[in-house]
């Protein structure tokens, strides 16, 4: 170990010290116009209040049928993106489990610089010092708000040899998480639609 200035304690010899931004860049999202929205339709759109403390609730509110020419491909998410929260409770980070879902403004996609490290970038966004970090550096008064560009600048003791060993050993852990996520996700919506035959009396369950 040796003492590092920048960070004013020590890390392991041959580790460096680098922004956030070296590692993983913030992409924010989509100003949707609400004249788009639907009560149900093709696409969810994904707010702040869906990245929660305990990760992502697929409860939308309002839908898109019809998608802006000009909406980046990446606002279209996939499993095992990175999201987190950059308004309110700043910093709530969750990993995707489900398609056809769209990112909207003020919530942020974290992207690999290096695709090896995604399990690297996602465990280091759910650490307890990067969400401190956060924290500090998020300003408002009524609501705290962070900046993707500030969020980036946050210094981390970093060995990419490490970050992409990692990686490799738990990305079977982090590919269980979401498995494990879209099936609960299955039960929740095979128990809403069962629900209301159960008690009308169109269905029945027997011994």
């Amino acid at each position: 170990m040796v003492w590092n200035e920048q960070l004013k304690r020590t890390i392991p010899d041959g580790w460096t010290t680098n922004p956030l931004s070296d590692i993983f860049t913030f992409k924010s999202g989509y100003s949707f116009s609400s004249d788009l929205y639907e009560v149900s339709g093709k696409y969810k759109l994904l707010t702040i209040k869906n990245v929660q403390n305990n990760g992502i609730n697929l409860n939308a509110d309002n839908y898109i049928n019809v998608l802006p020419d000009n909406v980046p491909d990446y606002c279209l998410l996939k499993a095992q993106d990175i999201l987190m929260s950059l308004t309110g409770n700043v910093g709530r980070v969750g990993i995707m489990y489900a398609d056809n879902c769209l990112l909207n403004q003020r919530v942020a996609l974290a992207e690999p610089v290096n695709i090896n490290q995604r399990v690297f970038v996602y465990f280091l966004l759910k650490s307890d010092i990067i969400h401190k970090q956060y924290e500090m550096i998020a300003n408002g008064s009524s609501q705290q708000n962070l900046s993707p560009i500030e969020a980036e600048k946050v210094i981390i003791a970093y060995n990419p040899e490490v970050a992409t060993k990692f990686s490799t050993l738990c990305n079977e852990y982090l590919n269980t998480i979401v498995s494990n996520l879209a099936e609960n996700q299955e039960l929740i919506n095979i128990r809403d639609w069962l629900l209301p035959i159960l008690m009308n009396g169109q269905a029945t369950i027997s011994d």
